[in-house]
């Protein structure tokens, strides 16, 4: 194998695509914890497939929910719900009044903070740490598909100290 005089600081020869270093191997590791099993238990014996993600003991997310689901939610241990979708989003989407009405309902506490196409502001943040430090948990929070959800949350540790 001949090395070209300048590589254009690639480090690759004539003729060949290789790079220096071997490539790294794809992640299969999953960085989020597992479900607790209570809780998956709980979700399992209702029959309702509900892609819950815990972020810590405290906090998890999932993607939109509906009345159908709050059932489920409070038996897996949930105590409060936080919405980080606006309405109207999607034409197929439950809109939020009718969630809360029915989580109320159930005993449980329900906000709404939407993120919307401006994606996490600083009010966002504000008003998602006042909920995690008034609302009881464990706290769900839901969105579209849990991403922004997800995102406010981590967006709120430095204020939590």
């Amino acid at each position: 194998m001949q090395v070209l005089a300048s590589t254009g600081g690639t480090g690759v020869a004539r003729g060949t695509l290789t790079p220096r270093r071997p490539l790294p191997k794809p992640c299969t590791q999953q960085f989020l914890p597992p479900l607790r099993p209570r809780r998956a238990a709980s979700l399992q014996k209702t029959g309702i497939v509900m892609d819950l993600r815990p972020i810590n003991e405290t906090y998890s997310v999932a993607g939109q929910i509906s009345a159908e689901d709050l059932e489920a939610i409070k038996a897996a241990g949930f105590k409060s719900i936080v919405c980080h979708r606006p309405d109207g989003e999607a034409p197929d989407q439950p809109g939020f009044d009718s969630v809360k009405q029915a989580a109320e309902a159930l005993g449980l506490e329900v906000r709404h903070i939407p993120i919307g196409p401006m994606g996490v502001t600083a009010d966002a943040v504000r008003e998602m740490v006042d909920a995690i430090e008034e609302m009881p948990q464990p706290m769900l929070g839901y969105c579209r598909s849990g991403a922004r959800s997800t995102s406010v949350y981590q967006h709120t540790a430095h204020l939590r100290g």
